[in-house]
Protein backbone atom coordinates (compact mmCIF):
# COMPACT_ATOMS: atom_id res chain seq x y z
CA UNK A 1 0.00 0.00 0.00
CA UNK A 2 1.28 3.36 -0.95
CA UNK A 3 0.78 5.97 1.69
CA UNK A 4 -0.10 9.53 0.92
CA UNK A 5 3.31 10.65 2.10
CA UNK A 6 5.09 8.23 -0.27
CA UNK A 7 3.00 9.02 -3.33
CA UNK A 8 4.50 11.62 -5.64
CA UNK A 9 2.61 14.87 -5.60
CA UNK A 10 0.80 16.23 -8.64
CA UNK A 11 3.33 19.05 -8.71
CA UNK A 12 6.28 16.61 -8.75
CA UNK A 13 4.66 14.49 -11.47
CA UNK A 14 3.92 17.56 -13.59
CA UNK A 15 7.48 18.83 -13.18
CA UNK A 16 8.85 15.47 -14.28
CA UNK A 17 6.51 15.41 -17.27
CA UNK A 18 7.44 18.95 -18.18
CA UNK A 19 11.11 18.00 -17.91
CA UNK A 20 10.64 15.02 -20.23
CA UNK A 21 8.65 17.16 -22.66
CA UNK A 22 11.27 19.91 -22.58
CA UNK A 23 14.01 17.37 -23.27
CA UNK A 24 12.12 15.92 -26.22
CA UNK A 25 11.32 19.39 -27.51
CA UNK A 26 14.97 20.40 -27.29
CA UNK A 27 15.97 17.25 -29.19
CA UNK A 28 13.35 17.86 -31.88
CA UNK A 29 14.44 21.50 -32.14
CA UNK A 30 18.04 20.43 -32.60
CA UNK A 31 17.04 17.96 -35.32
CA UNK A 32 14.87 20.56 -37.03
CA UNK A 33 17.55 23.25 -36.99
CA UNK A 34 20.49 21.07 -38.01
CA UNK A 35 18.77 18.80 -40.51
CA UNK A 36 15.53 20.39 -41.70
CA UNK A 37 16.19 24.05 -40.98
CA UNK A 38 18.71 24.81 -43.73
CA UNK A 39 16.58 22.99 -46.28
CA UNK A 40 13.52 25.04 -45.29
CA UNK A 41 15.33 28.37 -45.65
CA UNK A 42 14.91 28.24 -49.41
CA UNK A 43 11.14 28.45 -48.92
CA UNK A 44 11.18 31.56 -46.72
CA UNK A 45 9.15 34.28 -48.42
CA UNK A 46 11.11 37.16 -46.90
CA UNK A 47 14.81 36.45 -47.46
CA UNK A 48 15.70 39.18 -44.96
CA UNK A 49 14.68 36.78 -42.19
CA UNK A 50 17.52 34.35 -42.91
CA UNK A 51 21.24 34.63 -42.35
CA UNK A 52 24.26 33.93 -44.48
CA UNK A 53 24.76 30.83 -46.60
CA UNK A 54 26.83 27.88 -45.30
CA UNK A 55 30.06 28.94 -47.04
CA UNK A 56 31.54 31.95 -48.84
CA UNK A 57 34.21 30.91 -51.34
CA UNK A 58 34.06 34.04 -53.50
CA UNK A 59 32.19 37.33 -53.73
CA UNK A 60 31.49 40.26 -56.03
CA UNK A 61 30.33 43.73 -55.00
CA UNK A 62 28.27 46.28 -56.94
CA UNK A 63 29.11 50.00 -56.64
CA UNK A 64 25.95 50.58 -54.57
CA UNK A 65 26.72 47.79 -52.08
CA UNK A 66 24.95 44.68 -53.39
CA UNK A 67 27.09 41.64 -52.53
CA UNK A 68 26.85 38.29 -54.30
CA UNK A 69 28.50 35.45 -52.37
CA UNK A 70 29.51 32.21 -54.08
CA UNK A 71 29.81 28.67 -52.76
CA UNK A 72 29.91 25.19 -54.20
CA UNK A 73 27.13 23.91 -51.95
CA UNK A 74 24.50 25.30 -49.60
CA UNK A 75 21.86 23.28 -47.78
CA UNK A 76 19.18 25.83 -48.62
CA UNK A 77 20.14 26.00 -52.29
CA UNK A 78 21.65 29.49 -51.92
CA UNK A 79 24.94 28.72 -53.65
CA UNK A 80 24.87 32.33 -54.86
CA UNK A 81 23.26 34.51 -52.21
CA UNK A 82 22.46 38.21 -52.59
CA UNK A 83 23.02 40.57 -49.63
CA UNK A 84 22.95 44.27 -48.89
CA UNK A 85 23.41 46.31 -45.70
CA UNK A 86 23.65 43.15 -43.62
CA UNK A 87 20.38 41.66 -44.91
CA UNK A 88 19.74 38.77 -47.28
CA UNK A 89 18.05 39.95 -50.48
CA UNK A 90 17.53 36.61 -52.22
CA UNK A 91 19.54 34.17 -54.27
CA UNK A 92 20.30 33.16 -57.83
CA UNK A 93 17.66 30.66 -58.89
CA UNK A 94 18.20 27.04 -59.90
CA UNK A 95 21.76 26.47 -58.70
CA UNK A 96 21.00 23.40 -56.59
CA UNK A 97 19.75 19.92 -57.38
CA UNK A 98 20.72 16.37 -58.36
CA UNK A 99 24.05 16.60 -60.13
CA UNK A 100 24.06 20.41 -59.99
CA UNK A 101 26.35 22.51 -57.80
CA UNK A 102 27.70 26.03 -57.69
CA UNK A 103 31.30 27.17 -57.48
CA UNK A 104 33.67 29.86 -56.29
CA UNK A 105 33.58 32.11 -59.36
CA UNK A 106 31.26 35.13 -59.44
CA UNK A 107 31.29 38.56 -61.09
CA UNK A 108 28.79 41.31 -61.78
CA UNK A 109 28.33 44.51 -63.74
CA UNK A 110 25.53 47.07 -63.90
CA UNK A 111 23.20 44.65 -65.70
CA UNK A 112 23.95 41.06 -64.76
CA UNK A 113 25.48 38.57 -62.35
CA UNK A 114 27.80 35.92 -63.80
CA UNK A 115 28.16 32.63 -61.96
CA UNK A 116 29.75 29.21 -62.42
CA UNK A 117 27.64 26.04 -62.47
CA UNK A 118 28.84 22.44 -62.49
CA UNK A 119 26.49 19.84 -64.01
CA UNK A 120 27.05 16.12 -63.80
CA UNK A 121 26.50 14.61 -67.22
CA UNK A 122 25.25 11.35 -65.69
CA UNK A 123 23.16 12.96 -62.95
CA UNK A 124 19.98 11.17 -64.06
CA UNK A 125 21.54 7.73 -64.19
CA UNK A 126 24.30 5.66 -65.81
CA UNK A 127 24.14 6.92 -69.39
CA UNK A 128 26.53 8.10 -72.06
CA UNK A 129 26.23 11.46 -73.76
CA UNK A 130 28.08 12.50 -76.92
CA UNK A 131 30.12 9.31 -76.74
CA UNK A 132 31.63 10.19 -73.37
CA UNK A 133 31.55 7.78 -70.43
CA UNK A 134 29.85 8.49 -67.14
CA UNK A 135 31.69 10.37 -64.42
CA UNK A 136 32.07 13.64 -66.31
CA UNK A 137 31.15 17.18 -65.25
CA UNK A 138 30.11 20.00 -67.57
CA UNK A 139 31.40 23.34 -66.32
CA UNK A 140 29.19 26.24 -67.36
CA UNK A 141 29.06 30.01 -67.09
CA UNK A 142 25.55 31.29 -66.37
CA UNK A 143 24.16 34.82 -66.68
CA UNK A 144 21.54 36.06 -64.21
CA UNK A 145 19.75 39.30 -63.45
CA UNK A 146 20.80 41.41 -60.48
CA UNK A 147 17.79 39.96 -58.65
CA UNK A 148 19.00 36.40 -59.30
CA UNK A 149 16.56 35.50 -62.10
CA UNK A 150 17.48 33.92 -65.41
CA UNK A 151 18.90 36.14 -68.17
CA UNK A 152 18.78 34.07 -71.38
CA UNK A 153 20.70 34.99 -74.51
CA UNK A 154 20.80 33.85 -78.14
CA UNK A 155 22.39 30.43 -78.36
CA UNK A 156 22.29 29.96 -74.60
CA UNK A 157 22.30 26.41 -73.27
CA UNK A 158 20.75 24.79 -70.22
CA UNK A 159 17.09 24.51 -69.17
CA UNK A 160 16.63 28.29 -69.26
CA UNK A 161 18.89 29.29 -72.16
CA UNK A 162 21.25 31.34 -70.00
CA UNK A 163 24.32 29.07 -69.85
CA UNK A 164 27.59 29.11 -71.78
CA UNK A 165 29.33 25.71 -71.82
CA UNK A 166 33.01 25.98 -70.95
CA UNK A 167 34.26 22.40 -70.97
CA UNK A 168 33.61 18.86 -69.85
CA UNK A 169 36.07 17.20 -67.49
CA UNK A 170 36.31 13.68 -66.04
CA UNK A 171 36.20 13.07 -62.33
CA UNK A 172 39.52 13.71 -60.64
CA UNK A 173 40.85 16.05 -63.31
CA UNK A 174 40.06 19.24 -61.39
CA UNK A 175 39.81 22.41 -63.42
CA UNK A 176 37.34 24.22 -61.17
CA UNK A 177 36.64 27.78 -62.35
CA UNK A 178 37.57 30.21 -59.56
CA UNK A 179 38.41 33.38 -61.46
CA UNK A 180 35.72 35.66 -62.89
CA UNK A 181 35.99 39.43 -63.35
CA UNK A 182 33.89 42.00 -65.22
CA UNK A 183 35.28 45.38 -66.27
CA UNK A 184 31.88 47.12 -66.36
CA UNK A 185 32.47 48.01 -70.02
CA UNK A 186 31.02 44.89 -71.60
CA UNK A 187 33.93 42.50 -71.09
CA UNK A 188 34.06 39.44 -68.85
CA UNK A 189 37.28 37.59 -67.99
CA UNK A 190 37.22 33.92 -67.05
CA UNK A 191 40.17 31.94 -65.73
CA UNK A 192 40.17 28.40 -67.16
CA UNK A 193 42.91 26.46 -65.35
CA UNK A 194 42.21 23.22 -67.24
CA UNK A 195 43.33 24.84 -70.51
CA UNK A 196 45.85 27.24 -68.90
CA UNK A 197 44.01 30.14 -70.51
CA UNK A 198 42.12 33.28 -69.60
CA UNK A 199 39.07 33.55 -71.81
CA UNK A 200 37.61 36.94 -72.75
CA UNK A 201 33.88 37.19 -73.44
CA UNK A 202 31.47 39.87 -74.62
CA UNK A 203 28.77 40.18 -71.96
CA UNK A 204 26.01 41.34 -74.33
CA UNK A 205 26.22 38.47 -76.82
CA UNK A 206 27.93 36.03 -74.43
CA UNK A 207 30.42 35.16 -77.16
CA UNK A 208 34.12 34.47 -76.70
CA UNK A 209 36.29 37.22 -78.16
CA UNK A 210 39.77 35.86 -77.55
CA UNK A 211 41.93 33.96 -75.06
CA UNK A 212 45.50 34.12 -73.81
CA UNK A 213 47.86 31.94 -71.81
CA UNK A 214 47.89 32.08 -68.00
CA UNK A 215 48.92 29.19 -65.76
CA UNK A 216 46.99 28.10 -62.66
CA UNK A 217 44.68 31.11 -62.48
CA UNK A 218 42.68 31.65 -59.30
CA UNK A 219 40.88 34.87 -58.29
CA UNK A 220 40.82 37.85 -60.67
CA UNK A 221 39.98 41.56 -60.49
CA UNK A 222 39.96 44.58 -62.80
CA UNK A 223 41.66 47.80 -61.68
CA UNK A 224 39.93 51.18 -62.25
CA UNK A 225 41.92 51.78 -65.46
CA UNK A 226 40.49 48.57 -66.93
CA UNK A 227 43.58 46.36 -66.65
CA UNK A 228 43.14 42.78 -65.51
CA UNK A 229 44.96 41.26 -62.53
CA UNK A 230 44.96 37.55 -61.70
CA UNK A 231 46.27 35.41 -58.87
CA UNK A 232 48.49 32.60 -60.14
CA UNK A 233 49.25 29.62 -57.93
CA UNK A 234 52.50 27.66 -57.67
CA UNK A 235 52.76 24.22 -59.20
CA UNK A 236 51.67 21.78 -56.45
CA UNK A 237 53.24 18.78 -58.21
CA UNK A 238 56.82 20.04 -58.00
CA UNK A 239 59.32 18.33 -55.72
CA UNK A 240 62.15 20.71 -54.93
CA UNK A 241 65.61 19.83 -53.70
CA UNK A 242 68.93 21.63 -53.51
CA UNK A 243 69.87 19.97 -56.79
CA UNK A 244 66.53 20.70 -58.50
CA UNK A 245 65.14 24.19 -57.99
CA UNK A 246 62.41 25.14 -60.49
CA UNK A 247 61.69 28.66 -61.67
CA UNK A 248 60.22 31.13 -59.22
CA UNK A 249 57.03 31.19 -61.32
CA UNK A 250 56.37 27.58 -60.35
CA UNK A 251 57.16 27.99 -56.65
CA UNK A 252 55.49 31.15 -55.36
CA UNK A 253 52.07 32.77 -55.30
CA UNK A 254 51.82 36.00 -57.24
CA UNK A 255 49.41 38.61 -58.59
CA UNK A 256 49.97 39.34 -62.28
CA UNK A 257 48.74 42.28 -64.34
CA UNK A 258 48.02 41.72 -68.02
CA UNK A 259 48.20 44.12 -70.94
CA UNK A 260 45.22 44.52 -73.31
CA UNK A 261 46.94 41.96 -75.55
CA UNK A 262 47.10 39.42 -72.73
CA UNK A 263 50.80 39.78 -71.98
CA UNK A 264 51.94 39.91 -68.32
CA UNK A 265 53.56 43.28 -67.66
CA UNK A 266 53.67 43.43 -63.87
CA UNK A 267 54.20 40.71 -61.24
CA UNK A 268 53.55 41.25 -57.56
CA UNK A 269 55.15 38.40 -55.62
CA UNK A 270 53.34 37.36 -52.45
CA UNK A 271 55.60 37.29 -49.37
CA UNK A 272 56.38 34.25 -47.24
CA UNK A 273 53.44 32.10 -46.24
CA UNK A 274 50.78 34.31 -47.86
CA UNK A 275 48.12 32.30 -49.69
CA UNK A 276 46.03 34.76 -51.72
CA UNK A 277 42.45 33.52 -52.00
CA UNK A 278 40.75 36.67 -53.29
CA UNK A 279 41.65 40.09 -54.69
CA UNK A 280 39.82 43.35 -55.34
CA UNK A 281 40.43 47.01 -56.18
CA UNK A 282 38.75 50.08 -54.74
CA UNK A 283 38.00 53.17 -56.82
CA UNK A 284 41.36 54.70 -55.85
CA UNK A 285 43.29 51.79 -57.30
CA UNK A 286 44.30 50.20 -54.00
CA UNK A 287 44.68 46.43 -54.15
CA UNK A 288 43.20 44.20 -51.43
CA UNK A 289 44.35 40.59 -51.06
CA UNK A 290 42.50 38.07 -48.86
CA UNK A 291 45.23 35.95 -47.27
CA UNK A 292 44.08 32.42 -46.42
CA UNK A 293 47.51 31.56 -45.01
CA UNK A 294 48.55 31.52 -41.35
CA UNK A 295 48.19 35.32 -40.99
CA UNK A 296 44.44 35.28 -41.83
CA UNK A 297 44.39 38.93 -42.87
CA UNK A 298 43.55 41.21 -45.77
CA UNK A 299 46.67 42.83 -47.24
CA UNK A 300 46.48 46.33 -48.71
CA UNK A 301 48.73 47.73 -51.46
CA UNK A 302 48.26 51.43 -52.16
CA UNK A 303 50.16 51.44 -55.46
CA UNK A 304 50.56 47.85 -56.68
CA UNK A 305 51.51 48.91 -60.20
CA UNK A 306 54.79 50.42 -58.92
CA UNK A 307 55.56 49.12 -55.45
CA UNK A 308 55.47 45.72 -53.76
CA UNK A 309 55.25 47.12 -50.24
CA UNK A 310 52.29 46.14 -48.06
CA UNK A 311 50.84 49.43 -46.81
CA UNK A 312 48.20 48.09 -44.44
CA UNK A 313 46.37 45.08 -43.10
CA UNK A 314 42.89 44.28 -41.92
CA UNK A 315 42.61 41.80 -39.07
CA UNK A 316 44.79 40.59 -36.24
CA UNK A 317 47.60 38.17 -37.17
CA UNK A 318 46.39 34.59 -36.87
CA UNK A 319 42.71 35.43 -37.16
CA UNK A 320 40.38 33.25 -35.15
CA UNK A 321 43.30 31.00 -34.17
CA UNK A 322 45.39 33.82 -32.68
CA UNK A 323 46.93 33.09 -29.31
CA UNK A 324 46.73 33.34 -26.35
CA UNK A 325 42.96 32.88 -26.77
CA UNK A 326 42.27 30.89 -29.95
CA UNK A 327 38.61 30.77 -30.88
CA UNK A 328 37.80 34.15 -29.34
CA UNK A 329 35.48 36.01 -31.73
CA UNK A 330 36.35 39.66 -32.26
CA UNK A 331 35.85 42.21 -35.05
CA UNK A 332 39.63 42.27 -35.43
CA UNK A 333 39.82 38.50 -36.04
CA UNK A 334 38.96 37.18 -39.49
CA UNK A 335 37.53 33.63 -39.39
CA UNK A 336 39.12 32.27 -42.58
CA UNK A 337 39.22 35.01 -45.26
CA UNK A 338 38.44 33.66 -48.73
CA UNK A 339 37.38 36.72 -50.72
CA UNK A 340 37.28 40.51 -50.70
CA UNK A 341 35.50 43.30 -52.56
CA UNK A 342 34.84 47.06 -52.49
CA UNK A 343 31.95 49.36 -53.38
CA UNK A 344 31.98 52.92 -54.74
CA UNK A 345 32.23 54.36 -51.22
CA UNK A 346 35.39 52.29 -50.57
CA UNK A 347 33.64 50.11 -48.01
CA UNK A 348 35.50 46.80 -47.78
CA UNK A 349 33.66 43.48 -47.81
CA UNK A 350 35.41 40.33 -46.59
CA UNK A 351 33.98 36.85 -47.08
CA UNK A 352 35.12 34.14 -44.68
CA UNK A 353 34.69 30.39 -44.35
CA UNK A 354 36.30 28.22 -41.73
CA UNK A 355 35.73 24.47 -41.51
CA UNK A 356 33.72 23.75 -38.38
CA UNK A 357 33.01 27.43 -37.68
CA UNK A 358 30.60 28.37 -40.46
CA UNK A 359 30.75 31.45 -42.66
CA UNK A 360 30.90 35.21 -42.21
CA UNK A 361 30.45 38.30 -44.37
CA UNK A 362 31.87 41.49 -42.90
CA UNK A 363 31.66 45.09 -44.09
CA UNK A 364 34.39 47.48 -42.96
CA UNK A 365 34.55 51.25 -43.40
CA UNK A 366 37.15 52.91 -45.61
CA UNK A 367 40.75 52.01 -44.78
CA UNK A 368 43.12 54.83 -43.88
CA UNK A 369 46.86 54.51 -43.51
CA UNK A 370 47.94 53.75 -39.97
CA UNK A 371 44.50 52.71 -38.76
CA UNK A 372 42.20 49.72 -38.54
CA UNK A 373 38.91 50.17 -40.45
CA UNK A 374 35.76 50.10 -38.35
CA UNK A 375 33.44 47.11 -38.67
CA UNK A 376 30.11 48.39 -39.99
CA UNK A 377 28.12 45.16 -40.00
CA UNK A 378 28.51 41.40 -40.05
CA UNK A 379 26.46 38.42 -41.18
CA UNK A 380 27.15 34.85 -40.09
CA UNK A 381 26.07 31.47 -41.38
CA UNK A 382 25.98 27.99 -39.85
CA UNK A 383 28.32 25.13 -40.51
CA UNK A 384 25.36 22.74 -40.73
CA UNK A 385 25.95 19.43 -38.98
CA UNK A 386 24.40 17.54 -41.87
CA UNK A 387 26.52 19.30 -44.49
CA UNK A 388 29.73 17.34 -45.07
CA UNK A 389 29.87 18.67 -48.63
CA UNK A 390 30.10 22.25 -47.38
CA UNK A 391 32.76 21.33 -44.86
CA UNK A 392 34.77 19.47 -47.49
CA UNK A 393 34.51 22.42 -49.89
CA UNK A 394 35.62 24.81 -47.15
CA UNK A 395 38.60 22.62 -46.32
CA UNK A 396 39.61 22.39 -49.99
CA UNK A 397 39.51 26.18 -50.35
CA UNK A 398 42.03 26.77 -47.58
Amino acid sequence: MITEAAAPSYSARSKAARGRFAGRLAFLSMVTLTILGPALWSGVADHREVGLQNAVEGLAVAPYGLVVCASGWDDAGREYGLYRDGLAQGACADTHGPGLTGGAGVALDRDHVYIVLNRRIDADGPTEENGRPTGWTRRCLARRTLQGGHAPFAGGLGPHGDEFALRETPDGMGGEIRGLAADGRGTLYLGDPASARIRVLDTAAMQELRRFTALRVRAMAVEPSGRLWAIQAPDPTLITTDALLPDRDDLEWRAVRFSPKGEPDRTLWMPGAVRPAGIAFDRRGRLYVADAGPAQQVLIYENPARYSKIDGRIGAPGGLSARPRPGLVRASRLPGPTSVGCDAADNIYVGCTRAGAGSALRCYATWRRGGEPELRWEMTGPDALNNPAARRKAAESR
